[in-house]
């Protein structure tokens, strides 16, 4: 693939989700920035999204999120599932952008599961 000096291609695998954040310092460092969940689309996928405290051993009681992160490519549809608990980095309560390379949407995720539709 060509491309200018200043520029790097990435290939990206079809039916890819890359949830990404902002920059963090730290591990417990709150955002009020968007959380983003970035679709490659071509295929569904599938993943569990991981969420802890961060500061601690909560997690060896269960006290974390796995939230359920699907892609619907027939109808571009991102659906994610809930979450239990509150952490400050956490997504919950939390602006979500969902982007493709055709489209954008903005929602806010409050920790219940929601589908969220790009066509």
């Amino acid at each position: 693939v060509s491309a200018e000096i200043d520029r790097i291609p990435v290939f990206v695998k079809a039916g890819s989700v890359i949830p990404m954040e902002e920059s963090l310092q730290y591990a417990c460092e709150e955002t009020d920035a968007p959380f983003e969940f970035r679709v490659y689309p071509g295929k569904d996928a599938e993943f569990i999204l991981y969420e802890d405290a961060g500061d601690d051993y909560g997690y060896e009681e269960g006290i974390c999120n796995r939230i359920s992160v699907t892609w619907e490519d027939a109808g571009k549809k991102l659906k994610v599932g809930s979450a239990k608990y509150d952490f400050p980095q956490s997504i919950r309560r939390r602006k979500c952008r969902v982007t493709t390379p055709e489209s954008e949407r903005v929602v806010e995720y409050q920790g219940e599961y929601m589908e969220i539709s790009l066509s």
